[in-house]
């Protein structure tokens, strides 16, 4: 197993799977993906598991969405 860095399309197509497989596809794209930092875990070349990190305000807090 890896974690790499990986774009916000890969980590929506693993929130539309795995978290919410009935909603819209819009429904999973956050406004904030944009100015996130997305990291996938990989098992043999496969994406399993994503995590966004979102920095917010002046004093660096980091909102996490997986």
């Amino acid at each position: 197993m890896n974690v790499q860095s990986i774009t916000k399309e890969q980590a929506w197509e693993v929130r539309h799977t795995v978290m919410w497989p009935d909603k819209d596809f819009s429904y999973i794209q956050l406004k904030d993906d944009p100015s996130g930092i997305h990291y996938g875990l990989f098992e043999e070349g496969e994406l399993k598991s994503v995590v966004s990190l979102f920095i917010t305000g002046s004093d660096g807090t980091i909102f996490l969405s997986s």
